[in-house]
């Protein structure tokens, strides 16, 4: 079905019509100000010295938690390995027992 020339097929060319302004309304409360800053005072004052033991304690979990996952990564490695070697020792011994390491010798 052939489109019609008022309804074209695609609207490249079709302008826009405007965009709504709309911005966002904002209200000024100084006594409302003044008690935020009073309030971030006295929770810096209060809070810094919790806030420092609660940063170290922080700090040394993350410590352990990389020391932790250090040593797994390694014994992960390790297990690999380790089954790899099992895995090459038993294909050798079927090899053996079935003569197919003679093959290439002539």
């Amino acid at each position: 079905m052939p489109a019609s020339r008022s309804t074209p097929l695609f609207n490249l060319f079709r302008q826009r019509g405007p965009r709504g302004f709309e911005p966002a309304l904002r209200y000024y409360d100084p006594l409302k100000e003044e008690q935020q800053e009073r309030l971030k005072r006295i929770r810096a004052e209060v809070g810094s010295k919790a806030h420092r033991e609660a940063d170290r304690a922080l700090f040394s979990s993350r410590i352990q938690h990389a020391w932790q996952r250090r040593n797994s990564e390694r014994a992960h490695l390790l297990r690999m390995l380790l089954a790899l070697g099992v895995v090459l020792l038993v294909l050798y011994i079927l090899a053996m027992r079935f003569g197919l390491l003679g093959m290439w010798n002539g």
